[in-house]
């Protein structure tokens, strides 16, 4: 078993607080069994599908501009995880 980075230690905190935060509301969303993204993401690549892949900045103004997600580093986070996706690499 590796070292958990840091980074992506918040990036997993951030995620589960995020899901509890939905479920206490009733908002909970299903991810994608085969994928794991959820509708966010999903919103990002319907975009990107219309109109091109985006990359590093432009994929975390996209985060903010169609999403619910408004905090600058939690939109980076889900950036980077996108790029990392078959779904992202395959737009």
């Amino acid at each position: 078993m590796s070292d958990v980075s840091r980074e992506e230690f918040e990036a997993l905190k951030d995620r589960v607080d995020e899901l509890e935060r939905q479920i206490g509301r009733g908002e909970a969303t299903t991810p994608t069994a085969t994928d794991g993204l959820d509708h966010r993401d999903e919103t990002v690549l319907s975009h990107m599908r219309e109109n091109g892949r985006v990359a590093k900045v432009s994929l975390v103004r996209l985060y903010i501009s169609l999403t619910d997600i408004q905090d600058r580093g939690k939109a980076k986070r889900r950036a980077r995880t996108l790029e990392q996706t078959d779904a992202y690499q395959n737009l």
